[in-house]
């Protein structure tokens, strides 16, 4: 019985500390989390001054300047882009690039002949990346060839098919 006492104390104070340990690595999480937040709030705190300083400047004005006000914004827009891209935001601009669906999301297809087919012609909205992972892609319009030029191109390969054949 003495041994089997013996065994039942040692499991009984295992368990015991294995609940301690997993409430002390729970606490532990849960404050370097709060910290994370901490630090990523700090650093939102100038950015959301210099929006209330352009509100109370645009509360109190009654005809603002136009130029100020945009370049009080743009210097905001700047500092919150640099801001998330340090964090590992990266923006995914992609006029000008060939469509790839696992970045860019096409909204509207366009014929022309300017540009290669399937090529972004105009981003409506940016895509985003974290740190790596898409987390929206690009919203886009997509050339493509003229309708006219694929009948024609179809026509040709038609007459070329029946030159073959005499």
């Amino acid at each position: 019985m003495n041994e089997k006492n013996a065994f039942r104390e040692k499991w009984l104070r295992l368990a015991a500390e294995f609940e301690n340990y997993k409430r002390l690595s729970e606490n532990e999480k849960r404050k370097a989390i709060e910290m994370a937040n901490e630090r990523f709030i700090e650093q939102l705190i100038p950015i959301l001054n210099n929006f209330r300083l352009a509100l109370t400047a645009l509360k109190g004005s009654e005809s603002p300047n136009l130029e100020t006000m945009l370049k009080g914004v743009e210097m905001i827009f700047r500092q919150f882009s640099d801001f998330l891209e340090s964090q590992g935001l990266k923006v995914i601009e992609p006029e000008g690039e060939k469509f790839d669906p696992r970045f860019h999301e096409a909204i509207e297809i366009v014929e022309t002949a300017d540009v290669e087919p399937e090529t972004v012609i105009k981003a409506y909205e940016p895509g985003y990346l974290f740190k790596g992972k898409l987390i929206r892609p690009a919203k886009v319009a997509v050339a493509k060839p003229p309708a006219q030029k694929e009948q024609e191109t179809q026509e040709e390969g038609a007459q070329s098919a029946e030159k073959d054949e005499d």
